[in-house]
């Protein structure tokens, strides 16, 4: 049966709310909305900025800001992405109509690999009656992130806990179509954050914190969500574009085990042992872009690609 979720047009907000640099959950970036500073998650779109500016356009919020770094006892790392929902008044000549707000991470990034699942830690405090969620949908050629998207996952939290929990949404992939994209979205109040199916929430204040999120990708290996925008592993591909081989040089001591290279489509073209210097023969691959992964053991610690003319 193809069920299909979408994101509530209310999270559509053409106000500029982005500050994508990548999509870290350990730092924070300061951005500028009409002159206030507003403390953001590194990469990742939230209601900070429509939130922080209501008292310069007239309106009224109960926070001061809906998405911040959170650094008690994160689950990995330095830190957290702590959100929490919120009042609304005075901004419907905005378009914003009144009402309770999800604190909100939404993150969209090119990716050709049709993944298993997105993995998560969480910790949660939700008002009477509220959910959360976790939410991820993926787009291609000729589809969207909505009621046309080629798969979906989805993760409902219910319940409050104190301590770190995993949880993972596996993909339901209802179109064999490529993708070339995939957007995860996390949201204190599942009603403010879907477009019909969830109750919506009565109180803010619902609390949703979030902690080390990776992928596990079609071929069961697993990358962590900041490797894809930030490597930990240095790599020069030469010549590139190229006819007859290419080349992976790594520095010396680099933790690299294997590299795997597949065609814009996800076939597997090849899979090589990673050495401080590998050359891949391509004479037989047909003109197009490939992407290769290096890996870690079972990590992927690397993601990048290179052209065949």
């Amino acid at each position: 049966m193809r069920k299909i979720y979408f994101l509530a047009a209310s999270l559509v907000l053409s106000m500029g709310l982005t500050a994508q640099t990548n999509l870290g959950l350990n730092t924070t970036e300061t951005v500028m909305w009409n002159g206030v500073p507003i403390v953001e998650m590194t990469g990742w779109d939230s209601y900070n900025l429509l939130n922080t500016a209501a008292p310069a356009m007239g309106g009224t919020s109960s926070v001061t800001a809906s998405t911040t770094l959170g650094t008690t006892n994160p689950a990995e790392g330095t830190g957290y992405a702590k959100m929490t929902s919120f009042d609304l008044t005075g901004l419907s000549g905005y378009g914003v109509p009144d009402g309770i707000y999800p604190g909100y991470l939404d993150q969209a990034f090119p990716f050709t690999d049709k993944i298993q699942s997105v993995t998560f830690s969480y910790r949660s405090n939700l008002t009477t009656g509220d959910q959360a969620i976790a939410f991820v949908t993926s787009s291609g050629p000729g589809h969207d992130f909505g009621m046309n998207a080629i798969g979906q996952a989805i993760v409902d939290i219910t319940t409050n806990e104190s301590s770190w929990k995993t949880a993972t949404a596996t993909m339901n992939w209802v179109s064999p179509d490529p993708i070339d994209s995939i957007e995860i979205v996390f949201g204190t109040s599942a009603g403010a954050v879907m477009n019909g199916g969830y109750p919506a929430p009565t109180v803010s204040g619902s609390v949703l914190e979030v902690d080390n999120v990776f992928l596990t990708l079609s071929d069961g290996t697993t990358a962590g969500i900041e490797t894809i925008k930030n490597p930990i592993v240095d790599v020069t591909v030469y010549p590139n574009p190229t006819s007859e081989v290419v080349n992976f040089a790594f520095n010396e001591g680099e933790n690299v085990t294997e590299i795997r290279i597949f065609s814009a489509t996800g076939q597997l073209m090849d899979v090589v042992k990673a050495e401080t210097l590998t050359t891949v023969n391509v004479k037989n691959y047909a003109a197009g872009t490939y992407f290769f992964r290096v890996l870690n053991n079972n990590e992927v610690v690397r993601f990048d690609k290179f052209i065949v003319k």
